[in-house]
């Protein structure tokens, strides 16, 4: 993936977990998700502050 693009997808899920957050508190409470994890190491920190974002929204690792 290239920078602009996980740029992109990270801006999405943000956009859209901020939205959730309004409908509930923990949306993600309950559910696992495995996050791809890249060798590039710009795209694995980038893959640690979703990852993190996800867990503060309930989401299991």
């Amino acid at each position: 993936m290239t920078t602009r693009k996980t740029a992109l997808f990270a801006a999405v899920l943000t956009t859209a977990a901020a939205t959730h957050v309004s409908a509930a508190d923990l949306p993600g409470k309950g559910i696992t998700v495995k996050p791809a994890q890249s060798t590039i190491s710009e795209e694995t920190f980038q893959t640690l502050l979703v990852s993190r974002a996800l867990e503060k929204l309930g989401y299991n690792r």
